[in-house]
């Protein structure tokens, strides 16, 4: 249990009895925590990317709008993740859509650029 609490994993009854010297056991939850921390290491890595890109652009407004409005939806797609319920279909999402998110959807389904 204290294991548990200290990593935040699920781990099995077992687990001491799979990995029996400390050091095994060690080597077996590094191995999961660093697989734990691997999406979010990489969504980091890649947004501080975006911004070292985005420091030294001279877009003109048209083009700086859309870079706006992609990031603005992607925010909003992240904002958002785990509020869906499961009973919400696609003509619910759409109902309450933007002309754009609607466009997208299209897009993204259709495969139309």
């Amino acid at each position: 249990n204290r294991l548990r609490e200290a990593t935040g994993l699920k781990l099995t009854p077992t687990v001491v009895f799979d990995y029996p010297t400390p050091l095994a056991l060690a080597r077996h939850l590094h191995g999961e925590v660093e697989t734990t921390d691997d999406a979010l290491s990489l969504v980091n890595s890649k947004i501080e990317h975006i911004e070292s890109l985005i420091t030294g652009l001279n877009y003109n407004e048209a083009k700086k709008a859309g870079v706006i409005l992609r990031l603005q939806r992607l925010l909003a797609k992240f904002d958002a993740l785990g509020e869906e319920t499961e009973n919400s279909t696609v003509a619910d999402r759409l109902e309450s859509a933007s002309a754009d998110e609607v466009l997208d959807f299209i897009n993204d389904e259709l495969g139309i650029s």
